[in-house]
């Protein structure tokens, strides 16, 4: 069953983005246009805001899962939040960070359902979606942190941070 989606203006949210991220997580869905798949994993760690005027979010993810590989070379990329209230909605979330899409279809095992923005694929269990044009991406190992806590953290766990353009949200 798919669920019908009305367009909602990112300027409206009525959430907290950084309780969202930190507390509750999100599902980055992507095209594998290699493989002719979709593939997803949880993130905890993202902030949405303003650059050049565009709304832009800002992802960050380990150098090393297939997900941080796929963004490199595709378009676009939808986050997906849920209801948390859903019963085994956080081990979902918990699965889709640890399973490697490179080897399983994480989708197909957990039987959530694929709808598509255009060339951005999205979660049809969400119940609220933002759609990304990928811009940029720079390896945390590339960068300067004047920060001894940045520079610890992404020493031991270096990062991919992505630019996107919010192109595109909407809820149930």
């Amino acid at each position: 069953m798919h669920h019908v989606f009305q367009p909602f203006p990112i300027e409206d949210l009525d959430f907290n983005p950084f309780k969202k991220f930190r507390e509750d997580g999100a599902a980055l869905v992507i095209k594998d246009s290699a493989n002719k798949r979709i593939n997803a994993t949880a993130i905890n760690f993202g902030s949405v805001g303003n650059f050049f005027d565009k709304n832009v979010a800002v992802l960050y993810l380990d150098k090393k899962t297939y997900t941080s590989e796929l963004m490199q070379v595709e378009d676009y990329v939808s986050i997906n939040f849920f209801d948390m209230d859903i019963k085994g909605m956080r081990n979902s979330l918990k699965f889709l960070r640890k399973a490697s899409g490179r080897d399983e279809d994480k989708i197909k095992a957990l039987g959530m359902h694929i709808d598509a923005d255009g060339d951005a694929p999205y979660l049809d269990e969400a119940n609220f979606v933002i759609i990304c044009r990928i811009l940029a991406c720079v390896e945390s190992d590339d960068g300067k942190f004047f920060c001894d806590d940045a520079k610890n953290i992404l020493t031991e766990n270096p990062q991919v941070i992505f630019l996107t353009e919010i192109v595109n949200s909407f809820c149930r």
